[in-house]
């Protein structure tokens, strides 16, 4: 028993790379909850289920995205990965220990966020679950964690947003209003067509043919981050195909 009223005890889980014996200190009310700790921390140990590493949510997300997600993603959808993680999961979150984390964490996490509606929308909190659960799974392969508390968490429900076309006389009202710019062709094209912005603003005389009244549609071009070092432009544009 300390000097403060709290009970410790202290179990030996291995030994340090100096050969010193590495003992782990556990902390409790009572003497009895202290002793329960102890027995659980000894049988990880014991069956090999116990996890040394300490490496917190935020450290594993940054790894994850560079060691694994950088290679295989495309250059936006990886922007769109690293903005969830930095804007949506870290600053909640990140201070989480792996090896500690529990379902409900996320559970509040969520509902936190959703905020019954008044919050981020249901796809939004879907889209950084896929994340969450996906670096989870590969921190359960790296033995960082022993189960993905990701899965099995309630999420939102969808809800689809109605989308409200333009009358003919909001058409005609857009196009009168849109001839003092200098994109006024391509805001017609967009209307007749329904391209994204990324496929209309990648078009090239090459895709059109005018005697046929032909438009090919082969390419997108988007604004990604730019993550040259000496680059004085954030943002960058590619084209892909």
């Amino acid at each position: 028993r300390l000097k403060n009223g709290l009970w410790m005890g202290r179990v030996t889980i291995g030994r340090k790379e100096d050969g010193k014996l590495n003992r782990k200190s556990l902390y409790g009310n009572t003497r009895a909850e202290v002793s329960t700790k102890m027995i659980a921390l000894q049988n990880e140990v014991q069956t090999g289920n116990y996890i040394s590493e300490e490496m917190t949510l935020k450290q594993w997300l940054k790894t994850w995205l560079k060691e694994y997600k950088a290679i295989n993603l495309k250059p936006r959808t990886y922007d769109v990965y690293e903005t969830q993680v930095n804007h949506n999961i870290i600053p909640d979150i990140g201070h989480l220990v792996l090896k500690d984390m529990k379902q409900q964490d996320l559970q509040r996490f969520y509902n936190k966020k959703y905020n019954n509606g008044k919050g981020l929308s249901g796809s939004t909190i879907r889209k950084i679950h896929n994340i969450i659960n996906s670096a989870l799974n590969k921190a359960v392969d790296n033995e960082l964690m022993r189960k993905n508390v990701a899965k099995n968490v309630q999420l939102p429900k969808l809800i689809k947003p109605q989308v409200k076309a333009f009358t003919l006389k909001e058409q005609n009202s857009f196009f009168e209003a849109a001839k003092e710019y200098r994109l006024y062709n391509a805001f017609v094209v967009n209307v007749d067509t329904g391209l994204r912005s990324g496929e209309l603003l990648a078009l090239t005389w090459k895709d059109i043919d005018l005697d046929n009244g032909l438009l090919t549609v082969n390419k997108n071009i988007m604004s990604v981050k730019n993550r040259d070092e000496n680059a004085q432009m954030k943002n960058k544009l590619i084209v892909q195909d």
